[in-house]
């Protein structure tokens, strides 16, 4: 089981918070039998109480530091380092007024002062599609609802703005070939997957006609997804092409450069030739690192990890893509391919996401990081903690101290991903027969499968006439009644509310 506390008792969306653990814990079930058993058997349960690792220097796991402005100033950069910093990422989706020029060597200034080996990663933007401006006030939005059927094209001028029954986005090269790519049954996610609407007509390269699937309030920029389509268009946009120009002539060298939104071998082929443009040493090259944040690279992941040397799990438009509750599994095979391979693997994306406003991180975010560990990442990441959250040294401290302990014991924890295979070959005596494109496998949607139980603790948000049966059929199976909040005869009432 599984359980839900204040999300259900108190939170906002009790019932939502009951169908996202009904949900994750029937998709992993789906791929549960592929797993190994993690624990040794002759592990005795009070090595729980093991003394904490506390010496860094025993550290393997890299803890990777997005720079912003809570964390790149004169001051901030030795406190970073101090913290555990091992790799500073440039994220090129950020590169203006000379931040750049001004940081990199600050790092390697102040590393070299403090006696410290910090590498340097250069994240270049790779292609984004948003949606256009809307019509009206700055802060205007349209509603979108389930079943509407609406225009979604290119923008024909100036004047071309979102507005209600119309989408509209820039025509700039990218977003060109999204429109060309979608065809009927195409569902484009907006907002992160906040809503989404399917094509139903394809009017000509440039207009689709769509029904809102999942309906909201459409604002101006917001991101789009396309899941089901592999976008024929550069992976290096101008500005990208700009921007790796800029890291591959930074001196000393920098370490490594990752390619975003990479769908295939050809997408770094791109970053290869503009280092053969600028005759950049073999020696002086940074690694090459694809980011993995779209379905279509694991159907090509081995043309992908004969040109990269590193690989990023990108979580977040991954999460997006693939479908939350499938990302766990993918992780896994990517990890365990990437290792094969050689590879360095750096897992990214929410590690400590409530570290931009809480000084400590949740137990979940610390489970989180200790299973990637387990996995077997070379390097666990910050984003938003560190380049513009309230607490960017402690973000650092946390997943160094997580990930310290994690490999403290990891001689008593086997790696639960198999053997991945490549092309299909297998090693003798697999025991299992994987391969990455399985991290595609339809989510599993019949919730009769479903053994994990739901735990949902009972409070003001979830115990009215009106929220019990919802809950209910959102997926819970255990009620919990918290005896420290017994009081004014709530339980008397809602107890038998609760069998009747």
């Amino acid at each position: 089981a599984v359980m839900l506390s204040g999300e259900a008792a108190s939170g906002d969306f009790p019932c939502e918070a009951v169908r996202a653990e009904a949900e994750a814990a029937l998709e992993a079930e789906s791929v549960r039998d592929f797993m190994k058993p993690q624990m040794y058997g002759d592990c005795p349960p009070d090595e729980g109480n093991k003394p904490l690792q506390e010496d860094d220097k025993l550290r393997k796991t890299k803890v990777v530091a997005s720079l912003g402005p809570s964390s790149w100033s004169d001051r901030m950069i030795p406190e970073m380092i101090a913290a555990g910093t091992d790799i500073f990422r440039l994220n090129c989706s950020h590169r203006r007024d000379g931040d750049f020029e001004r940081v990199y060597p600050l790092i390697r200034k102040t590393a070299k002062a403090m006696g410290r080996h910090v590498e340097c990663l250069g994240d270049l933007q790779g292609p984004k599609f948003r949606v256009g401006e809307v019509e009206g006030a700055p802060n205007a939005y349209i509603t979108m609802n389930q079943g509407d059927v609406l225009e979604f094209g290119l923008c024909k001028d100036d004047a071309d703005l979102i507005r209600p029954g119309r989408i509209t986005m820039k025509p700039t090269t990218e977003q060109i070939a999204l429109v060309k790519a979608c065809k009927p049954g195409v569902t484009l996610l907006i907002e992160d997957g906040i809503m989404a609407v399917e094509v139903i007509e394809k009017c000509s390269e440039s207009e689709l006609k769509v029904k809102v699937v999942r309906g909201g309030h459409l604002k101006a920029r917001k991101g789009v997804n396309v899941p089901d389509c592999e976008i024929d268009c550069a992976a290096l946009t101008t500005k990208d092409v700009e921007d790796a120009e800029f890291l591959l002539r930074l001196d000393p060298p920098i370490e490594y450069i990752c390619v975003s939104f990479a769908q295939k071998g050809q997408d770094l082929q791109e970053l290869i030739d503009i280092m053969d443009r600028l005759n950049v040493p073999l020696d002086k090259r940074p690694k090459i690192c694809p980011k993995i944040e779209k379905p279509q690279a694991f159907t090509n992941i081995e043309g992908i990890i004969e040109k990269s040397q590193a690989l990023m799990v990108a979580r977040g438009d991954l999460g997006v893509e693939l479908g939350l509750n499938r990302v766990p599994f993918a992780q896994k095979l990517l990890i365990q391919r990437a290792k094969q391979a050689g590879l360095f693997v750096i897992t990214a994306t929410q590690m400590v996401e409530s570290m931009i406003k809480n000084p400590v991180p949740t137990r979940a975010e610390v489970s989180d990081i200790a299973n990637a560990v387990w996995d077997g990442t070379d390097a666990v990441m910050l984003s938003g903690e560190a380049a513009s959250g309230d607490f960017p040294v402690q973000a650092v401290m946390a997943q160094a101290a997580v990930t310290r302990e994690a490999e403290s014991v990891r001689h008593r924890v086997k790696q639960a991903c198999p053997y991945v295979t490549v092309d299909n070959q297998t090693p003798l005596r697999p025991p299992r027969m994987l391969n990455c494109e399985m991290a595609l496998k339809r989510q599993e949607m019949d919730h009769t499968k479903r053994r994990t139980k739901v735990v949902a603790s009972l409070g003001p948000s979830s115990w009215s006439e009106e929220m019990i049966p919802q809950m209910m059929r959102a997926g819970t199976d255990i009620f919990r009644l918290n005896c420290s909040h017994r009081r004014g005869g709530d339980f008397e009432r809602v107890y038998p509310l609760i069998r009747k």
